[in-house]
Formats: C-alpha cells, sequence, structure tokens
C-alpha cells in the first residue's frame, strides 16, 4: 500500500521548492504517492505549470476575477507613492496617528467585525477543505509553517483533527525575529488610556506571548480569530511553536538554536535540504562542470571566475528601482575591475530580461542553469543575505556577503568563513582578498553538520521520515 502525501501549498515563492520536493520523492521512492492542494494566490502566479502539473490536485481550481488583486496592488502603490513624498519624521506620525485611531474606542466595533470575518473564512475554508481531505485518506501532510496564515491555519487543524502528522520541510530559512522586524510589523503596542478601546486593552494582555520589543506579531482580530479556531501559535517569532507536529532543519547547530528558544526537541529532525542533493552532485563532478562552463561562456581558463547573485534590492522593495539599478552597476562594475570571469546568477522572482544590458555593459555573463548546478566552479562567490551563501561554504568555495543595505541580519554571524563587507569602500579590497585567501572551512562544516547532510541523502532521509511517521 503506498503512503499518501499531501502538499499544503499556499505560497507561490515556496511552490517551484514544493514542486521539486514532490518530484524528488516520487523518484526516490515507488511507495509515495503525492497531491497537491493548491491555494488561489499560487494558482495565479503558476497557472501554466499548474494546469499541466503531473500530480493529482485535489482542490478544483480556476481563475477567478483579478479586478479586486488590481485595486488591492493599486492602492498599496498609491500609500507608497503618498508616503515617499512624505518626510520621514513626519510619516512616523502619520503612522503612529493612525495606529491610535485604529486602537481607539470609535474603532471597536470594526474590530470585532474584523474578527467576525477572519473566524468565518476560516471555518469556510476548513469545511471546504476539511470535506475533499477526508475522502483521501492522507498519511503525511506538508505545510510551510505554523505561524502563518492563509490556508495554513485551516490545514493545522484539519490534520490535529484527522490525525495526519504534518511536517515544515526545510525549504528556506526560517525568518527570525530580526527579518521579521525587518519587514516592520504594524502593530505597535500602544499606551493605554481613556480613549484606547477595552478591545485593545484586553487583547494586548492576552496576547502578549506573541509579541516582541513593543510590536505584535498578528493583528488584534488575527490573533483572537486564531486562539478561537485553536491554532495560535505560542510564540510566531519561532517557527516550529505552534501546532505542527515536526520541524524539519539543515544542521545541527540550528537544532540547538531552535531548541534553546523553546521549539521541543522531539519535533526537531535535522535532514538537510533539498538543494543539498543536487549540489553535491554538481560536487562531485566539480571538474567536467567546469569544463562545461568554460566552454558554453568562452571563460578565459588563465582568469579566476567570481560569481555573483544580484541582490533582489528592487525586488523586494528594499530600494527604489532608479536606487536598486545604480546598486547593481556599482557592484559589477567593482568586480570588473578585478580582471576575473564574471558569471551572474538571477533568482527566480528576476526577469533576465531586465538584466540582460549587463552582459555588454560589464562583459559579465548571465548563467542558464540553476546556481546549485554550478556554483562549484567559482573561485569566489558574491551575494547579499542568502541560503545560497551556505551552499559556497559547503564546496569550500569563498564567499563575500555584501552588507551596506542596512539589512541588520545575524543569520550567518555563526560562519567564520564568510566575508563580511559593510561598507562599498572597502569592496574591492574584501573581493581581492577573498580571491586568494585560503580560508579555514574546518569549524563551519561542523556547525552545517556537512558529514551529515551533505552527501547526497537529503530525498532519502524524508522518504525514510515519511516511511516512519506513516507506520505509527
Amino acid at each position: 500500500m503506498k503512503i499518501k502525501v499531501l502538499i499544503v501549498s499556499g505560497q507561490p515563492q515556496r511552490f517551484l521548492d514544493e514542486l521539486d520536493l514532490a518530484r524528488s520523492l516520487v523518484k526516490h521512492s515507488s511507495s509515495m504517492s503525492v497531491c497537491f492542494f493548491i491555494s488561489d494566490n499560487v494558482y495565479h502566479k503558476y497557472y501554466d505549470i499548474i494546469e499541466n502539473i503531473e500530480f493529482n490536485v485535489v482542490n478544483n481550481l480556476n481563475i477567478k476575477c483579478k479586478t479586486r488583486r488590481k485595486n488591492i496592488n493599486l492602492n498599496l502603490n498609491m500609500k507608497k507613492i503618498f508616503f515617499s513624498l512624505v518626510p520621514c519624521g513626519l510619516k512616523n506620525k502619520i503612522i503612529d496617528l493612525i495606529r491610535y485611531i485604529r486602537s481607539s474606542k470609535f474603532y471597536t466595533k470594526k474590530l470585532f467585525s474584523q474578527e467576525d470575518e477572519i473566524i468565518s473564512k476560516l471555518y469556510s475554508s476548513y469545511l471546504f477543505a476539511k470535506d475533499i481531505v477526508s475522502k483521501h485518506d492522507f498519511n503525511v501532510m506538508f505545510v510551510n509553517g505554523d505561524r502563518h496564515l492563509g490556508i495554513e491555519p485551516v490545514f493545522l487543524k484539519i490534520s490535529k483533527e484527522l490525525n495526519i502528522t504534518s511536517i515544515i520541510p526545510y525549504l528556506v530559512d526560517y525568518s527570525d525575529e530580526e527579518r521579521i522586524f525587518f519587514n516592520n510589523p504594524e502593530t505597535k503596542y500602544v499606551t493605554p488610556d481613556l480613549f484606547i478601546s477595552n478591545y485593545v486593552k484586553k487583547s494586548q494582555k492576552e496576547f502578549i506571548h506573541t509579541s516582541a520589543r513593543g510590536y505584535y506579531y498578528y493583528r488584534h482580530p488575527v490573533a483572537s480569530a486564531l486562539k478561537k479556531f485553536g491554532v495560535l501559535t505560542s510564540d510566531p517569532f519561532v517557527m516550529g511553536k505552534g501546532k505542527s507536529d515536526i520541524l524539519c532543519l539543515n544542521n545541527n547547530y540550528y537544532a540547538d538554536q531552535y531548541i534553546e528558544k523553546g521549539v521541543d526537541e522531539r519535533k526537531i529532525k535535522v535532514v538537510g535540504d533539498i538543494s543539498y542533493d543536487t549540489l553535491y552532485q554538481a560536487y562531485i563532478k566539480k571538474n567536467d562542470i567546469a569544463s562545461m562552463v568554460i566552454s558554453k561562456y568562452h571563460l578565459d581558463r588563465k582568469k579566476k571566475t567570481v560569481i555573483i547573485a544580484l541582490p533582489q534590492l528592487g525586488e523586494h522593495h528594499i530600494l527604489p528601482w532608479d536606487r536598486h539599478w545604480e546598486e547593481v552597476r556599482f557592484i559589477l562594475s567593482s568586480v570588473s575591475k578585478l580582471e576575473v570571469n564574471v558569471l551572474v546568477s538571477l533568482h527566480p522572482r528576476m526577469i533576465r530580461s531586465d538584466y540582460q544590458f549587463i552582459e555588454l555593459e560589464f562583459g559579465c555573463h548571465i548563467l542558464e542553469e540553476r546556481l546549485a548546478n554550478v556554483i562549484v566552479v567559482a573561485d569566489l562567490f558574491v551575494a547579499t543575505y542568502s541560503s545560497t551563501v551556505v551552499w559556497a561554504v559547503l564546496c569550500g568555495i569563498n564567499s563575500a556577503v555584501l552588507d551596506f543595505y542596512d539589512l541588520g541580519y545575524n543569520m550567518y554571524d555563526f560562519l567564520n568563513s564568510i566575508i563580511k563587507i559593510k561598507d562599498k569602500q572597502y569592496l574591492i579590497k574584501g573581493l581581492k582578498s577573498g580571491l586568494i585567501d585560503n580560508r579555514d572551512f574546518s569549524e563551519d562544516w561542523f556547525n552545517l553538520s556537512k558529514e551529515d547532510v551533505f552527501d547526497g541523502n537529503t530525498i532519502s532521509r524524508y522518504v525514510n521520515l515519511i516511511s516512519e511517521v506513516s507506520s505509527k
């Protein structure tokens, strides 16, 4: 009898990784049967792929009217334009005033109405999805996390009620408190006074465990709705402290960190990263891949090769687009002074045609291959904060992290081999150092559990994990 796996796809940015996971599972084990439940927003973005997907999609999908989405995007753009024209000091005062009004007694009825609407949508989605899931007798359910909104809370509740093991696969670094605050949580603690709604006063006390640094992870109606729905996490700033059963991680260092933050040690499984299997295959064939890349991109064999994963400053709205292109030109012009082969890797979110000009302007080459397949040819890897930096470290490649965008991340502070460049004036000096240094990777390899997870067997560990929990 086949083990039946349901992948709940509710975040567009994770869908391609989930599809890779599904394909790897069925390729590796004939005992696996994989189905998808796909949310509307994922379907809208990947309609062409999903219409031809080889897996069974258990929910009926259709393209709904996009007018509302366009209106929402238009409203968001107008808000950004407005605040871009307002001086920073005044902008903060306006935001604080809006927060105060929305926390006042005049807004109480609206807050209750929002909570009721959220609960109504959750239960409506729950009844719809539970009816579908209960017909398939799934053994395991993959979800993106246990703190997000969308369809995730619905399936966490279903997994508990139908006794289906819920697993959070390791597809990307989970945002920690630092990165969550970089995106500016909107619900700030307000000092109670005569005008503050009792709804807000009560919520601030009741959900204090969902706050940090004077901000709440959820809006008050959302936190209350999730509690009543039965899936509110005990700490939304730490993945794995919600209603999931298993949290997958890529190394023992992170496992220790999550245990220290209060995640139950029994629910943590160190399996590695699916991308490590592709990376490992490239790693053991490095010479062949190097010959292919040199030939295909007409590289100079006498020169060292730098691979740059360009930052998504515009795509992530970290900088306006004009500044984004300034930064792209600055990075590439700096690297071009080093007399090296330059290969550029673009994230799938980045539109290749938008970047085509850099090949003529800087004499570099935009990679057609996925980075995991070719990063092994690099003598130096350059990126901002990205999981791909770990790929370079595992392969023993010197890497430079560009840290002059005030991101404030500390996610790789535990890796000593990485060159962190915090000031633009030292960029060329730092890159030159990366090209000539023989850096010691031993401590980093230990922290990344290289011997345990960088072996081409990550998917085998997932299969074993699924088989183990399915047999209970």
